[in-house]
């Protein structure tokens, strides 16, 4: 479906004048946070006196293509990975980790709105195509994994700033919302990330 998808947005654009006036590409950085729910494990170790801890923060990445038909909207897409969250569990006679990791194919319509010639706000809803992965294991040698793959919206606010006539700059918050399914566990993760585009 997504590989249909970018094959007709592609046919559209070669099939456009001047079609290469609004094309830019764009690679972004920064630090995703999953929004686990953890309390039935927090609860878990309580009751039995052990300890849990977890990591719901790790690196993200970006690489998009989009295309700007005006100076108020935009459309883009391409690749995220959101990284993993990981969770130790531990008693005085066993131990259990895991690991929940995200990624995926994304698109989005962003709305401009220009405050000078340089910066301009921006807001965007779309969806993410993600795959989530958990995996888990113990002491005693046993593991499980569960997958999922699923559309799921997401929408985000940031700034541009106007570099030069070829570059900008981006700050920008999104959000993914409810990632996974029952059997891998579902999360909505946040990310903050900061990133160059190039026009082309």
């Amino acid at each position: 479906m997504m590989k249909r998808f970018a094959l007709l947005a592609a046919t559209l654009l070669l099939a456009s004048p001047g079609w290469a006036d609004g094309l830019y590409a764009l690679g972004e950085l920064g630090q995703s946070k999953f929004n686990l729910d953890t309390s039935d494990v927090d609860n878990l170790a309580t009751q039995v006196g052990g300890t849990f801890s977890k990591g719901e923060t790790d690196t993200a990445y970006k690489l998009q293509v989009g295309y700007q038909f005006s100076p108020y909207w935009a459309v883009e897409g391409g690749y995220v990975d959101l990284g993993k969250a990981s969770y130790n569990f531990a008693t005085r006679l066993a131990s259990a980790q895991g690991e929940y990791k995200a990624s995926g194919l994304n698109a989005a319509v962003l709305g401009m709105w220009p405050l000078n010639d340089q910066f301009s706000l921006f807001g965007k809803v779309g969806a993410i195509y993600a795959h989530v992965k958990a995996e888990g294991s113990n002491s005693l040698g046993e593991s499980e994994s569960f997958s999922s793959n699923g559309l799921k919206p997401a929408w985000g606010i940031g700034v541009n700033w106007d570099i030069s006539a070829q570059m900008a700059a981006r700050a920008e918050y999104e959000q993914f919302h409810e990632l996974g399914n029952t059997e891998t566990g579902k999360t909505t993760v946040d990310l903050a990330s900061v990133g160059l585009a190039y026009r082309f």
